[in-house]
């Protein structure tokens, strides 16, 4: 693993041709922080159920060869599958890191302004304090048009937010779909060792943003592994994890590991935990992901009502934005959580996803610029404006 910044080459492709590129900035990130480049997939991108998906990945984990398959499955269910007989790990090397500095999309706009956001907010107080939800994960979607190619905003993207488990799935000429995303997030892992299948996801929930002075951000980190409201809202949905991956798992063997452990990025902290199992021997994976999947730290818990919930409440679906990418080789599989995601719903317009987790200790203005703060990536310092408004 090289660290950034680093100049990286997508693969000799013509300019509609789908690949795939994982770039972890950090060794914790995709396959033990390998960064991989596939293209040219076998038969073409293939437009299919979760099921079907979950089929196609689980064939590549349990037979041995040197193929790859890469699924993108969207919040709703949506699954766009790439079969690639050859993969490749290319070394990085080191580059000045000269990028633009501005917004990554030009016309920005929100579907929520901040006072129909924290209207979304007390309503989703209301629905705690009924007991039909304890966490509401409420999110939006920023759109605009993209200011330059995909592969350069991938680039750019990775150099602000060095996500480790950053991705670009598409083309140089965004046909659908394209994502660049810069995730922190791990949804899931499964790997095969000492004859078991065992799993580990690593939910992030709680959020401060990074301070420019170094005694004020050591202070903020310290305050968010303290905040009563960012530690029950972890709290629910590490027990909702425990829950999910505790069905597909033998028993006795779901453990917690680290938990509320702080992570850094370049621009906020973050808690995050570690749930792991030991998946029951009959279990398949489009079993597993029919239990974990979406996962808890995007929707809120109870899962099912804390869903229903977000989508009377969000103007628009979220798209690629809270589903997963799943890349599987043989006895390996890894796949994130498409936070921090830039999804082209054109080839001249893109959509970021961006939300927090709400509780019943929420403050409405405290959220809506903590959605901002996860906005920073694509936007640098631009603002972005409601249309309403």
């Amino acid at each position: 693993m090289a660290e950034f910044p680093f100049s990286l080459h997508p693969p000799a492709v013509s300019r509609n041709e789908h690949f795939l590129v994982l770039a972890p900035a950090a060794s914790d990130g995709w396959f033990d922080g390998r960064t991989i480049t596939a293209h040219s997939p076998a038969g073409g991108l293939c437009r299919c159920t979760m099921t079907d998906a979950a089929e196609q990945l689980d064939a590549t984990f349990r037979f041995s060869g040197d193929g790859l398959t890469a699924a993108l499955i969207m919040y709703e269910g949506d699954a766009f599958v790439a079969h690639y007989t050859s993969y490749s790990v290319p070394d990085l090397t080191p580059e000045i890191d000269s990028r633009r500095r501005g917004s990554l999309l030009a016309e920005v706009q929100c579907d929520f302004s901040g006072a129909s956001y924290s209207a979304a907010v007390d309503k989703t107080r209301d629905r705690i304090a009924r007991g039909d939800v304890y966490v509401l994960n409420l999110t939006g979607r920023i759109t605009g048009t993209p200011v330059t190619s995909p592969w350069d905003s991938f680039l750019e993207l990775h150099q602000r937010a060095r996500g480790k488990m950053s991705a670009f799935f598409g083309s140089l000429d965004a046909q659908l779909p394209t994502i660049a995303s810069v995730s922190p997030e791990r949804f899931f892992r499964i790997r095969t060792l000492q004859g078991e299948r065992r799993i580990d996801i690593r939910p992030i929930k709680g959020t401060r943003p990074r301070e420019t002075d170094g005694s004020a951000d050591v202070a903020g980190k310290r305050a968010l592994s303290a905040d009563p409201k960012e530690l029950a809202e972890h709290l629910m949905v590490v027990d909702l994890i425990r829950n999910d991956i505790g069905r597909i798992s033998a028993p006795g063997t779901v453990r917690v590991h680290p938990f509320m452990h702080v992570e850094t990025t370049p621009y906020c902290h973050q808690l995050v935990s570690g749930v792991h199992g030991v998946v029951r021997g009959g279990a398949s994976l489009a079993e597993v992901l029919a239990s974990i999947f979406p996962c808890g730290s995007i929707t809120g818990a109870p899962k099912l009502a804390a869903m229903r919930i977000a989508d009377e409440l969000e103007p628009s679906p979220r798209g690629a934005y809270c589903g997963t990418l799943i890349v599987a080789i043989h006895g390996h599989i890894d796949a994130s959580v498409l936070i921090r995601t830039l999804e082209w719903t054109s080839p001249d317009r893109a959509q970021w996803g961006t939300g927090c987790g709400i509780t019943y200790d929420s403050d409405p203005t405290t959220e809506w610029s903590e959605l901002q703060l996860k906005a920073q990536p694509v936007l640098g310092a631009a603002e972005f404006k409601h249309p309403g408004r």
